[in-house]
């Protein structure tokens, strides 16, 4: 039993960290934490039961099962929530060296999402006139000035020569230096396409090729999506006849869509519009878009309507993870108004992805630019770890019934 006990508290441990508990945006709400807190619990639990119960290791009673998870879920969220006021009591002190207005798609994340745990940022800029002794002695004292727990500079600043200058005796002071895109990528999970240059964009590199992909990635997606459609059959059985007795039209819906390095390829999905809902032309679908029939809405808020494209998966069209496939008559358009569009193609398409499980779901412009950032910092970070935190943060997504 207290083997058991030990791989439940590592499996708590690291369902955890996969999940984002540690991360800085979940402790904006307490909703949050106890969900958070009850979804780590009851998955570690869950494992737990498989490994030591089902295999015959151990027998765990479902009293015990219940008592464990709501002690240890409630022990976790007390943890979080101690932790969470000792984090608004010691805010973080910034200082933000460069112009003002580069800063202000930073700025207005912080006070939208980390009001409680920062202080108000301070800035120092860059004069013109000033030598660079006199640049470096203001910066210098700007910091013993306001001693700053964390500065942040812009990536193309020249007041980043000032810094590195002066990275001893501040990094001696525990105080960290970020340039601006490190930092936001960092704090927020996706990449400030809006506010760097190309150089910025590529500062942090981009590793995405074939060898991963073909040695790593690709043989647990073939498994996982064989996997998927053994024992969603029946499921995907069920939805196929909802589809079909109510509303008239096909019940698998086949779209060309834009997958890695551009190529396209027939996407398929259970149909959840009218049959006719673009008999005038490609419009993108809106959240509450009158088009959607009943049982469609209910697919879609629970994904089931993206199960046929496991077969996608295993015709190597796209990837468990990865950034949504778009059609490509938005791509021209998405391509001619969004800076870095195209990265997003350096790497296979996917059946769910991180801009799903951290964004709201889009139908715009606006909306599209924002999920790139959250696509371009997959691009940067993919990998298995990373495929497996995203899968798992769709699975509690469904569960939520979230779109």
């Amino acid at each position: 039993m207290g083997l058991g006990a030990a791989a439940f508290s590592v499996l708590v441990l690291f369902l955890s960290y996969i999940l984002g508990v540690y991360d800085r945006h979940n402790f904006t709400s307490l909703g949050r934490m106890a969900g958070q807190a009850i979804s780590v619990n009851t998955l570690s639990m869950a494992a737990t039961s498989v490994i030591f119960g089902w295999l015959g290791y151990v027998q765990i009673g479902r009293f015990v099962v219940l008592g464990a998870i709501l002690v240890s879920a409630t022990a976790t969220f007390l943890c979080r929530l101690a932790a969470r006021e000792s984090a608004r009591r010691a805010k973080v002190r910034m200082l933000l060296v460069g112009p003002r207005k580069k800063f202000r798609p930073l700025a207005a994340q912080i006070r939208l999402l980390y009001s409680d745990f920062y202080q108000r940022p301070v800035h120092f800029g860059d004069s013109s006139a000033d030598s660079i002794s006199e640049r470096r002695a203001r910066l210098a004292q700007a910091v013993r000035l306001h001693g700053p727990d964390e500065i942040v500079v812009m990536d193309d600043d020249p007041a980043l020569g000032d810094l590195l200058h002066h990275s001893a005796a501040i990094l001696k002071s525990g105080c960290g230096i970020f340039s601006y895109g490190t930092y936001y990528e960092k704090l927020l999970g996706q990449v400030p396409i809006d506010n760097v240059d190309g150089r910025g964009i590529l500062a942090g590199g981009f590793d995405a090729g074939s060898l991963q992909t073909g040695f790593a990635k690709r043989p647990l997606d073939i498994v996982l999506a064989s996997f998927g459609l053994l024992i969603g059959a029946p499921l995907m059985l069920l939805c196929a006849v909802l589809v079909k007795l109510t509303s008239p039209g096909p019940v698998v819906y086949e779209q060309t869509r834009v997958g890695r390095y551009g190529r396209t390829f027939s996407i398929y999905k259970f149909r959840t519009m009218r049959h006719d809902a673009e008999r005038n032309g490609a419009v993108w679908a809106k959240a509450a878009d009158a088009r959607i029939t009943p049982i469609g809405r209910l697919l879609r808020r629970s994904r089931f309507d993206e199960l046929p494209q496991l077969w996608n998966i295993l015709r190597g069209d796209m990837a468990l993870v990865g950034p949504r496939p778009e059609r490509p008559e938005f791509v021209e358009k998405l391509r001619q108004q969004i800076p870095h569009y195209e990265l997003r193609h350096l790497v296979p398409p996917g059946l769910t992805g991180w801009a799903q499980v951290r964004f709201r779901y889009g139908a715009s412009i606006e909306d599209a630019q924002r999920k790139l950032a959250f696509d371009l910092y997959y691009v940067r970070n993919c990998g298995l770890t990373f495929d497996i935190a995203v899968c798992l943060r769709t699975l509690v997504a469904m569960a939520k019934g979230a779109r």
